[in-house]
């Protein structure tokens, strides 16, 4: 939460010269998430066509217009195609949107921390040196809009777009979606803590195997120093190998266990996937089932994806937070001086 406080603190700072593009932004994610949604509700319908008419027929406390089936499933599947495509056309779009407002928070960002900068006049060399001003520019800043804003974006929209496809299934059919969805959490939590301790395990290795690296590496160089060739040079040298195959091993493990969560929860998903295509016969209630079984399935594959991205972004906010920190710590520090300078 401290992570998110601060961010939108400097969101809210430069609210007057962004809040254009964040409102763009919003509504792109919005009209996403209302397609998203009509898409996951409708799919049962559409899967079950034939269903879909007879109750269309059986409609009488309003006027609706005489279709033949043919001409129905027609506008059905025109009305889908049409939900489909503004999915994919906001998806891109609201990217689009998302990524321009991150763009433009960490323009007025830089803006702020420059012209601070070079209010300061000579003042400005004492707290920071042209090597220094030069890496806040370069390095920092484009990283802050790359790796913070972009990310912040991200998991706002990852987030209510999640639990929007979530909500959807519950529309579809409550019971059945509840069932399907405790046990894939059961299982993905077992399997998830399983992993975790593999990872503990691997995490311990890799750093021990790194440390070795770090002095196996120094002996190797100073027997190169020395310019001798014995068995002393040699065993540093098979050391070495040894080491780094062993830390190349556990890393690659690390590596499998970190997706494995994830590529499980596939695997049962699209399962229950094809257990619902195969069990599709001419009784219609137990098609009306399978297609209920097959739409859950597809929305949870949706949320995977969208959950994946939530945690990524999250876990690069995590990781350059600090970025943001020492950002912020020297451009309080150029305003107080402003500020001490005018009072004076």
């Amino acid at each position: 939460m401290v992570i998110f406080k601060k961010i939108l603190s400097i969101l809210n700072r430069y609210k007057n010269n962004t809040g254009n593009a964040l409102t763009l932004a919003v509504f792109s994610n919005l009209f996403l998430i209302i397609f998203e949604s009509s898409s996951i509700i409708l799919l049962p319908k559409v899967i079950n066509l034939y269903e879909t008419y007879e109750e269309y027929n059986q409609i009488n406390f309003i006027n609706l217009p005489l279709l033949d089936q043919n001409k129905f499933i027609s506008i059905i599947l025109l009305i889908y195609f049409l939900i489909l495509s503004f999915v994919f056309i906001f998806r891109i779009l609201s990217l689009n949107l998302s990524a321009n407002f991150a763009n433009k928070i960490s323009i007025e960002y830089m803006k702020d921390f420059a012209f601070s900068f070079s209010s300061q006049d000579l003042d400005g060399q004492r707290f920071l040196s042209k090597d220094e001003f030069t890496t806040y520019l370069q390095v920092k800043f484009p990283m802050a809009g790359r790796e913070i804003f972009v990310p912040l974006t991200q998991v706002f929209s990852s987030l209510f777009l999640t639990l929007t496809i979530i909500s959807s299934i519950f529309f579809v059919n409550f019971k059945i979606s509840l069932i399907i969805i405790i046990i894939i959490l059961l299982i993905f939590t077992f399997i998830s803590r399983k992993s975790a301790r593999k990872l503990k395990f691997f995490g311990s290795n890799i750093k021990f195997f790194l440390e070795n690296q770090g002095k196996n590496s120094s002996d190797l160089y100073e027997s190169l120093l020395l310019q001798i060739h014995n068995l002393k040079e040699k065993k540093t040298k098979r050391v070495l190998i040894e080491n780094d195959n062993l830390l190349k091993k556990y890393q690659k493990k690390a590596l499998i266990y970190t997706s494995l969560p994830k590529f499980t929860i596939e695997y049962i998903i699209l399962l229950l996937l094809l257990f619902a295509l195969a069990f599709r016969t001419s009784n219609s209630i137990l098609n009306t089932n399978v297609s209920i079984l097959s739409t859950i399935v597809i929305a949870l594959l949706k949320s995977i994806s969208s959950l994946q991205l939530l945690s990524r972004s999250y876990y690069l906010l995590q990781q350059n937070y600090k970025n943001i920190l020492d950002i912020e710590e020297k451009l309080n520090l150029f305003k107080t001086n402003l500020n001490y300078f005018y009072l004076k």
